[in-house]
């Protein structure tokens, strides 16, 4: 059974779309008879070799240069939809892939344009998204955030009859969460701090947190610093790291939900990494590093699930230091923060995989 995944990751892009794929093609490729097959396109900052070191195929479509230029979502694409759909089935046809048991989308440059060109070529078509923003011709739809009126944003984008799976609660996460989950405890008082700004982090914002709050921290047992292979400023936070004894420095890692387990504060992006700390009941400083998780991260902060910081910019980089004075000097502020995660924070992703794909066990 052939399983198809269309998703890219850039320096502009980001590397949490390819990411979430490989958690689901993870779980769907436990039944052996499932092939499954990323299509990406070859933008510059591409993570196609953390897809393969996940034991994947990765088919690739040729770029342009105009991805690197344009901020906005439809020229992430590096080519138009039509042209983009086109090419995915030369490829298809290269590789003489016929039948698709599923197709899974996730790409903000994508919508019912590119969608409709497929559905009578596939048994199953699965959208992830985020925005809410576009129409969509699928059979399913997953929206792991949580924003304002998240249960009805999508009413007027999706066929009818389409499926929708809504909320932090179908986040798609890796086996290695469920494990820590067993495992944790809730926080009582800050000693390890954990800081990650997403696999690109390309406005440096790892280095100017550590640099806000330097003063600070001789006072914590351990910092935990991650970035990804992708990171073009990973080795002036490595320098960093390296100039403080209590700094750990972690690329490209497999044990994050290890780390998030046995740390007691974070600070980083919105984004998917915000299921994930709230799953594991790790209290977070967040900032908004992209336009799409202002809305969401600031709805999670009116929730009490995080401490939305706001987006990054030298006023809300001020408050870092005084934020984090408040929780090394109240750690009752900490317990509560991570019980109250703990207890509002379940996960039906396995509920979700089993309707969208009955061979799952």
């Amino acid at each position: 059974m052939q399983v198809v995944f269309r998703v890219d990751s850039s320096h502009v892009i980001g590397t949490g779309h390819v990411m979430r794929c490989i958690t689901l093609a993870k779980k769907i490729a436990r039944d052996p008879q499932v092939r499954c097959l990323f299509i990406c396109r070859e933008h510059l900052g591409n993570i196609a070799s953390v897809i393969e070191d996940a034991g994947f195929t990765v088919g690739f479509l040729k770029s342009k240069p105009s991805i690197k230029q344009h901020p906005l979502y439809s020229n992430w694409l590096g080519s138009t939809q039509k042209d983009d759909a086109l090419q995915t089935f030369a490829l298809l046809n290269a590789l003489k892939i016929k039948r698709i048991a599923l197709l899974v989308v996730d790409n903000y440059a994508l919508d019912i344009t590119w969608e409709a060109q497929f559905k009578k070529s596939v048994k199953q078509l699965l959208v992830i998204d985020d925005l809410a923003d576009r129409k969509h011709q699928c059979d399913a739809l997953l929206d792991q955030n949580m924003a304002p009126s998240y249960r009805t944003r999508y009413q007027h984008l999706l066929p009818k009859g389409c499926q929708t799976f809504l909320g932090s609660h179908y986040s798609l996460l890796r086996d290695d969460f469920y494990i820590c989950r067993n495992k944790v405890q809730v926080r009582t008082q800050l000693r390890r701090l954990f800081i990650f700004f997403g696999g690109v982090d390309k406005q440096n914002m790892t280095l100017k947190c550590l640099q806000k709050i330097s003063v600070q921290l001789p006072l914590l047992q351990e910092i935990q610093v991650v970035v990804g292979r992708a990171n073009r400023h990973k080795k002036s936070v490595q320098d960093f790291c390296n100039q403080h004894k209590n700094c750990i420095y972690h690329e490209q890692i497999s044990n994050m939900a290890e780390l998030m387990l046995n740390s007691d504060l974070a600070i980083g992006a919105g984004g998917t990494t915000n299921a994930e700390r709230m799953f594991l009941g790790l209290p977070s400083l967040v900032f908004s590093i992209a336009d799409n998780q202002y809305i969401i991260s600031q709805y999670l902060g009116n929730l009490g699930w995080i401490d939305f910081m706001g987006s990054m910019q030298n006023s809300t980089l001020d408050k870092l230091p005084s934020t984090l004075w408040r929780y090394l000097l109240n750690p009752v502020l900490i317990e509560r923060k991570s019980a109250q995660l703990l207890a509002d924070n379940m996960n039906n992703m396995d509920d979700f995989i089993k309707q969208i794909w009955p061979f799952y066990t």
